[in-house]
């Protein structure tokens, strides 16, 4: 009988281990704390080496915030971390040509080592605020004005380089020149209309498609459409997240009586729409990655459990493959809990050598007496998808 309970034992040992390797390997704390600490980042881009680039802030309180940067190895663990103690905030950073890092801070442009090395070297753009510069991995994209506005292209030398009659952010970097989003500022247009456009390295127009407004429902001028998370697939073409949100007319002014209508559609290698798929009622599509040859779209739904992480799986010809479910409870979640609401943001999905992980943040909330929700601390945290 003692035997037997030894046995027991050990076999319970056994699996009590494996399930905290398991946890272990699939949850990373990146950021977080408790009252009044606010440490977050957000994903920006990946080294040669697969080591993953998170930007932000963090501090004590509000007005201690510091910028941070943060490397993460394709296995989830910390490679290093850099805290800048006269700068706020790190708000862009792109990995350059040379396998350095810029990074793009409140009134200028640092250039880092792959090792989280200050270079020295910095860059301060003329002519135009660092809010409306863009850093792109071959020099700096000034921009100037959103409707009838235009872009200058500098580059890493300070020399001029083009100018385009747009002022759409730059998506993607490629060899033959620049894949850029935004709004149709055209006249006539709607400013719901999203616009994806192609230019090559001397500014000429290779491409452009105007996305329509996806519903009829048009709310005070003040609708807004975006192309999200646009990256390039392994077969050449391009893959986004069509998201437009339209204002209430009767209530302009409530945050809450926004609708939010998503797409997900694949572009050629000329821009053409090879399909779209639209999300079930209900629900509505996040963020969009590739991984090992399928596509993984994250989704929220009003229907499913508060804590749960649903993800549509699809193949390049945006058949339906499955869906996978990642459920987080309170003892999974990493640091100190406090509050009772909660609520979940699903931020970049992430491919690495080790798996597709997800950029996740728990926000804890009380009621104070007038009734208003008062943010008590935020878990930030690298969760791995599960596959099929």
């Amino acid at each position: 009988m003692l035997k037997k309970l030894l046995v027991i034992l050990l076999l319970l040992s056994i699996s009590i281990f494996s399930c905290s390797a398991c946890f272990a390997d699939d949850i990373v704390k990146i950021g977080g704390g408790g009252t009044g600490l606010l440490i977050y980042v957000n994903y920006q881009d990946t080294l040669p080496d697969g080591r993953m680039i998170f930007s932000g802030r963090g501090g004590a309180d509000f007005e201690r915030q510091r910028a941070r940067l943060l490397c993460v190895n394709p296995d989830g663990t910390v490679s290093w971390e850099y805290v800048d103690q006269d700068e706020k905030e790190f708000y862009k950073v792109v990995v350059l040509e040379d396998g350095n890092i810029a990074v793009r801070m409140e009134e200028k442009v640092v250039l880092f080592t792959p090792d989280g090395k200050n270079t020295g070297r910095e860059v301060i753009p003329s002519g135009a605020s660092v809010d409306n510069t863009q850093v792109i991995s071959r020099g700096l994209l000034k921009h100037y004005g959103e409707k009838n506005g235009f872009t200058e292209f500098i580059d890493w030398d300070g020399n001029f380089r083009f100018r385009t009659d747009c002022a759409f952010y730059a998506t993607l970097t490629e060899d033959d020149g620049l894949v850029m989003t935004g709004r149709d500022p055209g006249v006539g247009a709607s400013f719901a209309d999203a616009i994806i456009m192609k230019i090559d390295w001397q500014g000429n127009l290779l491409w452009k498609k105007i996305l329509p407004s996806m519903t009829e429902e048009r709310g005070e001028a003040t609708d807004i459409s975006d192309l999200d998370g646009c990256f390039r697939t392994s077969d050449g073409c391009y893959l986004a997240v069509h998201k437009q949100h339209v204002k209430d007319y009767d209530h302009p002014n409530d945050f809450h009586d926004w609708r939010e209508y998503t797409a997900l559609i694949k572009f050629s290698a000329d821009g053409e729409i090879l399909w779209e798929k639209q999300p079930e009622t209900g629900r509505r599509f996040e963020d969009v990655a590739e991984y090992e040859g399928k596509y993984c779209v994250s989704y929220y739904s009003g229907l499913d459990i508060p804590g749960n992480s649903c993800y549509l799986w699809l193949d390049a010809d945006g058949n339906e493959l499955g869906t996978t479910v990642r459920s987080l409870n309170r003892q999974e979640i990493p640091g100190e809990w406090y509050g009772r609401l909660m609520r979940k943001m699903q931020m970049e999905m992430i491919p690495s050598k080790e798996g597709l992980w997800q950029n996740i943040q728990i926000i804890n909330e009380n009621l104070t007496s007038a009734g208003d929700n008062y943010i008590m601390s935020v878990q930030q945290m690298l969760v791995r998808v599960p596959e099929l």
